[in-house]
């Protein structure tokens, strides 16, 4: 079974890195990019993600994400936020799962952490 990962970003060169490490080693990345100015393209490139460019037109989060599925070549998919990390231990239970999760395929609550100003 094959992750892809898609994150979605608009001028995120801040944050990004840092998230595309958290998630290298899923099978693939693609990156919805809502017409960055900065320098989240390009760091992108340097992490080997698929880049998949769509117009900035207010919140259209659900078709971003929609797309960025569309485009993925894996069975599982990992939507992560740029500003979000996975973890050692969430990429453990996500192996662990995508093994033993029987077909058709079902979906995944990740509970979540919240830091906020520190």
């Amino acid at each position: 079974m094959k992750l892809s990962v898609v994150i979605l970003a608009r001028n995120e060169k801040e944050v990004i890195g840092d998230c595309f490490e958290s998630v290298r080693w899923a099978d693939e990345i693609i990156l919805v990019d809502s017409g960055s100015t900065d320098k989240t393209i390009e760091i992108a490139k340097k992490h080997g993600a698929k880049i998949v460019g769509v117009e900035f037109k207010g919140l259209e989060f659900a078709r971003w994400r929609n797309l960025g599925k569309e485009k993925a070549i894996g069975d599982w998919i990992l939507y992560v936020d740029a500003d979000e990390r996975v973890t050692p231990l969430l990429r453990t239970e996500i192996e662990t799962e995508m093994k033993r999760t029987p077909q058709p395929y079902t979906a995944f609550a990740i509970p979540r952490r919240n830091f906020f100003l520190g």
